[in-house]
């Protein structure tokens, strides 16, 4: 099978359904962007070092990546949806690692090692992705858990930065007092 088909040539492109619509389509532009944040998610691991305390973050990342491609079926006309313990799930993990963490009290510039920088990268990537899932749910209303999926999504990978950043050594000086 040949990666390339030429039936995208003309700027449109099918869903599951065979639906013919616009590369420019909402949809599209929804999924396209979920396969960055994919794919920028993906850049995290191999830009860690080898501690193996990062090893768990590891793992969620590749959970991560494995249901961002459930989540873009769904997107893209699949019939299913996620469990309301996704979010859960998400959350637990959140509050895990938060509590590894010094209060913050200040904001954060998204910096630090290379891992930690790509996963501050990554979350900015996740809030586009939210905006454009707001936009298309107003079009073609989709699974509310996929809504707070990329709301919490955001909310982890802070952390994780955050985390990924204390364990590699790269938590100094990164915040910053605001001054109105």
């Amino acid at each position: 099978m040949k990666v390339y088909s030429g039936k995208g040539d003309t700027a449109f492109t099918s869903t599951i359904q065979e639906t013919r619509l616009p590369k420019h389509d909402l949809q599209i532009t929804c999924l396209g962007t979920i396969d960055e944040l994919n794919s920028s998610i993906g850049m995290i691991p191999a830009l860690m070092s080898a501690e193996p305390a990062l090893t768990p973050i590891r793992e969620i990342l590749h959970e991560i990546q494995k249901l961002l491609i459930n989540i873009s079926s769904i997107v893209a006309g699949d019939d299913q949806s996620l469990p309301q313990s996704t979010i859960a799930n998400m959350e637990k993990v959140i509050d895990y690692y938060q509590g590894q963490l010094p209060e913050l009290s200040t904001f954060v510039i998204p910096t630090g090692s290379p891992a930690g920088s790509a996963c501050h990268f990554a979350r900015t990537v996740c809030r586009r992705a939210e905006r454009i899932i707001s936009a298309l749910n107003e079009k073609k209303p989709l699974d509310r858990v996929i809504l707070q999926y990329f709301n919490r999504l955001s909310d982890l990978l802070f952390v994780l930065a955050l985390a990924i950043n204390k364990i590699e050594g790269k938590a100094g000086e990164l915040t910053i007092k605001y001054h109105a």
